[in-house]
């Protein structure tokens, strides 16, 4: 699993959230694409916060 690390706050890939949860894009993009879920771009990736994604009650039981 892909980690990335910025002040302190965890946050993770697309495509490892995708290989972690063996859900389709489409199934994870009306869960994240939520303004409660914090995103930033780190070269060319687009990553989130590991602690949004978890609290989401159909993701978090992949983890």
């Amino acid at each position: 699993m892909i980690y990335y690390m910025k002040d302190e706050s965890r946050y993770i890939d697309f495509n490892t959230l995708k290989e972690k949860t063996k859900r389709s894009r489409t199934f994870l993009n009306q869960f994240l694409d939520r303004v409660e879920v914090r995103k930033i771009y780190y070269k060319n990736r687009l990553l989130f916060n590991y602690e949004d994604v978890v609290q989401n009650q159909e993701i978090s039981k992949y983890f």
